[in-house]
């Protein structure tokens, strides 16, 4: 266990010892989860553990994939989703693996506890430690690519300058100092990127520093947190949602449209700052609203409950919602007679779960 999303509640990731995956299960912080997300491993994947292996501030997974004499490591993002296993070749049949220093360069190695051999081995990770980025921020709409250098110890003349998830054209200089190429296209809006480097040959990761790409009206703020969309399926398809914020002292309203799928979780950054009425629908969803302020530089958290069964989309379920879902009642995705706005949970058909969820909350009406 630990936590992988950063929101103060322990997570929980388990494997089946004669599976290929490794599942995660968020937690809400009241002995309760999210639906559980799957992550391919090697072959029997077991002792797996959580830590900062490539030193960015956020979680890693680790397992050992005992049929396959390899151990994977899934980088966290800091949100609660991993990236790509990266697989790395170990001795025979590995069984558990712990994050230790063997090296003292202050970075995590791996030992590897091996039942083939009866034996542990050391995973090095051999991928440099970054002490300094220079320049380390720069306005969002800078007009041309720009240089960055990282200096640090321990640096290969193989490794890769990263850029979130996208490699930089990068010159080598020597073990303590790297060079690369920012795109200007990376740096069209505010945010915060993280920099590393990455070995080729082991597909290692260093520590990661940041590098800010700052407003120049230092204005805007974001609104970020947990969408819940009452009983929607683990499986189904993200569901458009609408946030609405009107200013209080009057003025244009600003929308935005986002995906959001099973686990809620939403961000939408370069908002102006102020006090709004913000309004958030989504499709087959009543409408919740709430008071928000947002302040420049920061990003406000919020949560939310949307009811379903609003199947015409007029913010009130009542017979006309129930008229449509009873002429696609029993219609599966395939079918012609199938009506998505219908399928409440989104399992992919209209059926007694979707029924009796709009029957709960027949004659609710959403706010404005």
């Amino acid at each position: 266990t630990g936590d992988l999303n950063g929101d103060g509640a322990p997570d929980m990731v388990v494997t089946a010892r004669t599976g290929t995956a490794l599942v995660v299960l968020l937690g809400t912080g009241d002995a309760r989860f999210l639906p559980p997300v799957s992550y391919p491993t090697g072959g029997m994947p077991s002792g797996v553990i959580l830590a900062d292996m490539d030193l960015d501030g956020t979680l890693d997974v680790v397992v050992a994939n005992r049929a396959d004499d390899t151990v994977s490591i899934l980088p966290g993002r800091g949100d609660g989703t991993l990236l790509p296993q990266r697989v790395f070749p170990v001795g025979s049949k590995p069984v558990a693996v712990a994050p230790v220093d063997c090296t003292q360069d202050r970075k995590p190695d791996l030992c590897i506890v091996h039942s083939g051999g009866n034996d542990v081995g050391v995973l090095v990770n051999a991928s440099g430690v970054v002490e300094a980025l220079t320049p380390g921020s720069i306005a969002a709409g800078a007009a041309r690519d720009f240089q960055i250098t990282l200096q640090g110890s321990g640096f290969a003349p193989v490794a890769v300058v990263r850029w979130n998830e996208t490699d930089l054209p990068t010159t080598y200089i020597s073990a303590q100092e790297i060079r690369a190429m920012v795109s200007a296209s990376l740096v069209t809006r505010p945010g915060v990127a993280h920099v590393r480097l990455r070995n080729p040959e082991t597909g290692l990761m260093s520590n990661a520093l940041a590098f800010r790409v700052t407003d120049d009206a230092a204005s805007t703020g974001a609104l970020s947190g947990t969408i819940t969309l009452q009983s929607i399926a683990p499986t189904a398809a993200p569901v458009p949602v609408t946030f609405t914020l009107r200013p209080n002292g009057g003025g244009n309203a600003i929308t935005r449209t986002v995906p959001i799928g099973p686990d809620g979780r939403f961000t939408i950054a370069s908002l102006p700052a102020g006090r709004y009425h913000l309004r958030i629908k989504g499709t087959r969803y009543l409408a919740s609203s709430q008071t928000v302020e947002i302040l420049p530089g920061h990003t406000l958290q919020i949560r939310a409950l949307l009811a379903a069964g609003d199947v015409d989309g007029d913010n009130r379920i009542d017979v006309q919602d129930l008229q449509r879902l009873i002429a696609a009642f029993d219609a599966a995705a395939s079918e012609a007679h199938f009506d998505p706005d219908a399928d409440l949970n989104g399992d992919g058909s209209v059926d007694i779960q979707d029924l009796d969820l709009l029957m709960r909350n027949f004659d609710q009406v959403g706010t404005d």
